[in-house]
């Protein structure tokens, strides 16, 4: 008889990375913002930064989570991740990259 436990569902789903990850992403986006309002010079540190987001990008989630927690999190990350994206689209059409 195997005494190995059987995964639950909450095993797999870790809704605080997740939200973690949002709010790195939140200040990721906050930096790109900053950058904007005071319209900075489109320079080589511009463009760095621009380089390193594109770089960086963001996860793929492929798991469909089942509890209501993993869910809510997941719900608020991908909102985060499409606030970032039109950010960083805005940036980009801003500095002309």
């Amino acid at each position: 008889m195997s005494t190995e436990k059987k995964p639950e569902p909450t095993d797999y789903e870790f809704p605080q990375l997740w939200e973690n990850y949002a709010q790195l992403l939140t200040q990721r986006q906050r930096m790109l913002q900053s950058a904007m309002a005071f319209y900075i010079s489109s320079d080589v540190s511009v463009k760095a930064l621009y380089d390193c987001e594109i770089k960086l990008g963001l996860p793929v989630i492929h798991h469909v989570p089942e509890t209501q927690q993993g869910k809510i999190a997941l719900s608020r990350f991908t909102s985060v991740c499409t606030n970032y994206t039109t950010i960083l689209n805005r940036f980009k059409e801003t500095y002309h990259f």
